[in-house]
Formats: structure tokens, C-alpha cells, sequence
């Protein structure tokens, strides 16, 4: 069996690398910013592969909303990486 090290959840360069991968795959447009409709297509695509409901379309506004700092509905690369540093930090911290 292969050991799982969680502290790639906290290490910056997995981070990084994640999140433009995820923000690449996500921005289906190549406008450089992830819309919400692709942003809910990622959540979608995440959702089904996890097993898990996909969220509500008022959770995904308040998503967006909570970490877009220039509020013009949609992701930039650097909101984006915030965005998967918290979604690292809640997986890091239910491994522990």
C-alpha cells in the first residue's frame, strides 16, 4: 500500500501547481478567468467523480462571491489559488 503524505495539502508548490492546472482545465474560454459557468462545470465535474450533491446554485454564488476580491463574478488566477488553499487546508485538517 502507498503512503498518502498529507502535508502536500500544506506545501506551496503543490498548491501552486494544482491550482493552475485545475484553473487551466477549468477555463474552457482561454479568457484567463474562470466564469461561472465554468466554475460550476469544474464543481460538476468534481462532484460526480467524488460522489458527492453538487452545490446549490446560491452556494456557488456565495463561493464565488467570498473570494473574488475585485467582484466582477468571476475567478483570476490569484482568487482561484485562494479558492484550492482553502479547499487544501479543510482536506489537510480532516486528515489529522
Amino acid at each position: 500500500m502507498t503512503s498518502f503524505n498529507k502535508e502536500l495539502f500544506k506545501n506551496d508548490d503543490f498548491i501552486n501547481e494544482t491550482s493552475k492546472t485545475l484553473f487551466n482545465m477549468a477555463d474552457t474560454s482561454k479568457s484567463g478567468l474562470i466564469e461561472k459557468k465554468e466554475f460550476k462545470n469544474l464543481l460538476n465535474n468534481f462532484s460526480r467523480d467524488a460522489e458527492i450533491p453538487l452545490p446549490k446554485e446560491k452556494e456557488i454564488e456565495e463561493i464565488i462571491s467570498s473570494f473574488d476580491s475585485n467582484k466582477d463574478g468571476k475567478f483570476a488566477r490569484e482568487e482561484f489559488k485562494n479558492f484550492v488553499k482553502l479547499i487544501f487546508e479543510v482536506i489537510y485538517k480532516s486528515l489529522e
